[in-house]
């Protein structure tokens, strides 16, 4: 399992990779832009999705071969939740305390089944209308990466190790870069 450290790390690196890339600033006049929250929620639920279809259909990633497709996009998940957190000033302390004690509380209480994938929609949609309501969302955010992490140790992948080479990947990336996104079909979000 992830540690404490390692996990708040990942966060605060994950939000300061956004913020590089200029996914928090306007493309054209470098404005910091006021990102909406349920888009943000929304790209982190399509995460969830390539992830499970990566595991269904057991491929392996597009972008980092040598590693399976589900622990790469799980890491993406935890990489947008990260770029979420840290971007909207939650307090990420906080948070990963929270998802630490849950994780540990179900290390080995919970085993993984097909229903896992749902049911992490689910806590990504409590945090969606926790925010929309103005309520506390901080243990809904960690239930989110609690379940991440916890489905990806029961699956047996390093989501850790996808993280960090994923962000190292997408520091790379044309399409990342902000004067290929300002083109015409370049990426907006």
């Amino acid at each position: 399992m992830i540690t404490h450290d390692a996990l708040r790390k990942i966060l605060i690196e994950s939000h300061k990779a956004a913020v590089k890339g200029g996914w928090w600033s306007d493309l054209i006049t470098g404005e910091k832009l006021e990102r909406n929250k349920g888009e943000l929620l929304c790209l982190v639920h399509s995460e969830v999705s390539e992830a499970y279809a990566a595991w269904d259909s057991d491929e392996m990633d597009d972008k980092l071969p040598h590693r399976r497709g589900d622990e790469v996009e799980l890491g993406d998940t935890l990489i947008r939740l990260g770029d979420y957190i840290v971007g909207f000033d939650h307090d990420v302390d906080e948070i990963v305390w929270a998802a630490t004690d849950m994780m540990h509380a179900a290390e080995n209480a919970i085993q993984f089944n097909e229903s896992a994938w749902p049911s992490l929609h689910v806590l990504i949609s409590d945090v969606m209308e926790k925010e929309r309501k103005g309520k506390d969302a901080i243990y809904s955010i960690a239930a989110v990466i609690a379940c991440i992490i916890h489905l990806g140790h029961s699956l047996n992948l390093n989501v850790e190790d996808a993280v960090w080479e994923k962000l190292a990947y997408n520091a790379s990336r044309a399409d990342h870069k902000p004067e290929n996104r300002r083109v015409a079909g370049g990426k907006k979000f």
